[in-house]
């Protein structure tokens, strides 16, 4: 039986009820003292709790697709990102031709943005950015290399991944949930990627609105310009404060879940600044949530269907892609996408049959997608030991 079919809700619901009948019935017969009488009411309380409990635990993983079936559920902890459980194939060309091989015109810098450091650890700096175009304020994460303040690298460029968590969340779980600053030292120890600037971006906000990471119709008055403010003025912001590359081809996305639809927007409808992207678990048509912009049949909507995007317009990016064949979360749009890309669009996808949706399955995937961002993106590219 499933784990995310309507037959388990089911089955543990009746079992429950019939449990809380037998329990009703049966307890004036266990009312006195005797030692099994006080063992059956034990037993009976235990029972129902424990059913009701688990009618909880099925009810919340049938919405959240944490666990597809019973061999995922038993399996929670295997390492599937080093194993040969992916299916992987190619479409739309050479990635890295994807990659360098189209000149895009860079549009003109936005007004300069406003920029508050809210928080400051061994590791990472969290700034309060208010975008000089889109006027959204939220928080942004960046973790600079190794050797960054070195004075040997004082004219080394680096380049940049920029990354966004799934909703809800806060700008700093993501990063701490995938050991990210660690991941990247060590691929970089390891010469598979090079050293790179990783920022965090907060694109949930105001706090709790599933944006979506996109543009709202209000304009930068309203402050719902999300889109704008991950796309224009972070990577605005990040190359004025920072000893960045400026090519598109040092610059990626990358997320999980939601966030995976954030790097996808962020790469797809902005090429001329990222180059890549890294979707682990995520979904190509937008998914409105508890703000709603648009009307379904509104035109402006239209922008943010990535699948048909794939299909018509692709832009010249190379796009690494997770996905379960058990997440409802994501494959219904992914698999889709990766059948409808076209080149100069370059799909690496990883289907795999089995597994639900959460960052356990995920988290030994991100090593390997960094590693697939160092052999296709120039930038990314490390330096011969």
């Amino acid at each position: 039986m499933s784990l995310l079919g309507t037959k388990l809700l089911v089955l543990l619901a009746v079992l429950a009820v019939a449990a809380m009948v037998v329990t009703v019935l049966l307890w004036p017969r266990l009312a006195r003292t005797a030692f099994w009488t006080v063992l059956g009411r034990l037993g009976l309380i235990t029972l129902v709790n424990a059913l009701v409990l688990l009618l909880a635990l099925a009810v919340v993983n049938h919405q959240f697709q944490f666990f597809g079936d019973w061999s995922d559920l038993i399996g929670a902890t295997t390492t599937q990102g080093t194993t040969a459980a992916a299916v992987a194939t190619v479409t739309g060309g050479s990635p890295h031709k994807a990659v360098v091989a189209t000149v895009i015109p860079q549009q003109p810098p936005p007004p300069p943005s406003t920029v508050v450091v809210v928080a400051q650890d061994s590791i990472s700096t969290t700034y309060a950015v208010t975008g000089g175009a889109s006027k959204v304020t939220s928080d942004v994460q960046v973790f600079l290399p190794t050797g960054y303040s070195d004075p040997a690298a004082a004219t080394h460029r680096y380049p940049v991944l920029e990354g966004f968590g799934g909703y809800p969340s806060v700008v700093t779980s993501t990063s701490k949930a995938y050991d990210l600053a660690a991941q990247l030292g060590s691929l970089a120890d390891q010469h598979a990627l090079a050293p790179t600037i990783a920022v965090m971006a907060q694109p949930w906000t105001p706090a709790g609105r599933d944006t979506e990471c996109a543009n709202g119709p209000g304009g930068a008055s309203a402050g719902d310009q999300v889109e704008t403010w991950i796309s224009v003025d972070i990577p605005a912001w990040v190359r004025s404060t920072f000893r960045t590359r400026t090519d598109r081809g040092s610059w990626a996305t990358w997320g999980p879940s939601a966030g995976a639809w954030c790097a996808a927007v962020a790469a797809m409808l902005h090429p001329d600044t990222f180059g890549a992207f890294i979707c682990i678990g995520g979904y190509f048509r937008v998914e409105w949530g508890n703000w709603q912009p648009y009307a379904p049949t509104d035109v402006r909507a239209a922008r943010y269907d990535l699948v048909a995007r794939a299909g018509t317009d692709p832009p010249p990016v190379a796009a690494w892609i997770y996905t379960s064949k058990q997440d409802s979360q994501s494959a219904p749009t992914t698999l889709p996408f990766i059948a409808a890309a076209r080149a100069p669009l370059a799909v690496s996808a990883h289907v795999v049959t089995t597994g639900g949706h959460r960052t356990p399955l995920w988290k030994p995937w991100l090593p390997v997608a960094l590693t697939w961002l160092g052999t296709v993106s120039p930038g990314f590219a490390p330096a011969r030991p």
